[in-house]
């Protein structure tokens, strides 16, 4: 069965630090890019590991 990829299945990430936390963490990002507005982003998967760390944040 093939299951549709879509953007809830990747995390945007605008914040250089928490990039940093998320390399720290040893989690890669697919790649960067610049937004419309001209704003760098990184783009991750939405592991269970980036899920959680995520959400161990906003605690």
């Amino acid at each position: 069965m093939n299951q549709e990829i879509t953007r809830k299945d990747f995390y945007f990430c605008y914040d250089f630090n928490l990039h940093k936390f998320f390399q720290k963490k040893g989690i890669s990002y697919i790649c960067s890019g610049k937004s419309s507005n001209d704003r760098i982003f990184w783009l991750y998967y939405r592991s269970d590991k980036v899920t959680n760390l995520l959400d161990n944040l906003n605690k």
